[in-house]
């Protein structure tokens, strides 16, 4: 059993994803134009649920394409991400819940995991129990298959995400401590902040969604910094140009920025769980981490309650 990509021509703008189990005759029945848009399946057991994954993906994406740029807020555009995926999801669990052990689970299953867009503030954690009967279902019906390894490794890391995200919450977990080179070549220390509410943010000069991001983040510095509000920014550039022109151009006007210049190479995506950037850990004066994630409205909102304890 495994996962194969069918294109229409070469490369893969005019390409659709199938598992396949041996044995499996399938029919693919599509013209040029709905090929990889919303092509219909027949003659397997996961041929219907992928043709209606297929109709509900394509009016999921046309609808985003649509009303998405009308949006500025960035919280206001996860609220309609989450909207808009919400029969998506509805979909997947139904299937998933009524016949774990089936092929098309394998491409249903990304629809349960916490996204970038979503974060785990959005997620819900029912979703892990879903996840987890695909993993038994496949573990027994196709305990040989590599893919079956590769969704044991996804469960096993959303659980700890999910884990650390609940510690995260509790405000018990210490951030683990960054001490990197600023543009000027002098080492800063996160735990020299420590009394501050801090948000340590990892960004980059190449980063689309950072950029977009930084006006909030400076007019939340310029309100709280006098009482007791800290940037630390971290970048994931390689160039140091591109970094230093960046930080000039956003106004990024804070004193605390760090980066070590190896881009996803550095060893802090591992020890703060990088999956995407941006990507915000809140501290509180302690120096433990309280927030995961935030942005907009819920960052400003959790900032406030940590600034309020003396």
């Amino acid at each position: 059993m495994g996962i194969y990509s069918v294109s229409l021509g070469e490369g893969t703008k005019n390409a659709v994803v199938i598992p396949m189990e041996v044995n499996d005759q399938v029919v693919l029945n599509a013209t040029k134009e709905t090929f990889a848009i919303t092509p219909s399946f027949s003659g397997t057991k996961w041929a219907k649920p992928l043709t209606k994954y297929m109709v509900l993906f394509s009016d999921f994406a046309k609808k985003q394409m649509e009303q998405m740029p009308q949006i500025k807020e960035q919280e206001k555009q996860v609220e309609l991400f989450v909207k808009l995926k919400k029969p998506l999801v509805s979909f997947s669990q139904k299937q998933i819940r009524k016949d774990p052990g089936n092929p098309v689970n394998i491409i249903l299953m990304s629809l349960l995991m916490p996204s970038q867009e979503e974060g785990l503030s959005n997620w819900d954690p029912a979703n892990l129990e879903d996840l987890r009967q695909i993993e038994t279902a496949f573990q027994r019906n196709y305990a040989d298959s590599p893919i079956t390894g590769m969704i044991a490794q996804q469960v096993a890391m959303i659980d700890s995400q999910y884990q650390s995200y609940l510690q995260y919450n509790a405000g018990t977990m210490a951030a683990p401590e960054i001490a990197l080179k600023n543009p000027s070549g002098t080492e800063l220390r996160l735990s020299a902040l420590k009394g501050k509410v801090v948000l340590i943010d990892f960004w980059a000069s190449w980063c689309a969604p950072c950029r977009k991001e930084n006006p909030n983040v400076v007019r939340m510095y310029k309100k709280y910094r006098n009482q007791g509000f800290e940037v630390f920014s971290v970048s994931l550039d390689n160039d140091p140009e591109a970094w230093k022109g960046a930080i000039a151009k956003d106004g990024l006007i804070w004193p605390n920025h760090v980066s070590d210049l190896m881009g996803w190479q550095t060893p802090l995506v591992q020890s703060y769980g990088i999956q995407g950037i941006p990507h915000t850990v809140l501290l509180n004066r302690e120096g433990n981490i309280v927030g995961v994630g935030l942005r907009g409205t819920q960052l400003e909102q959790k900032l406030i309650e940590q600034l309020a304890k003396k």
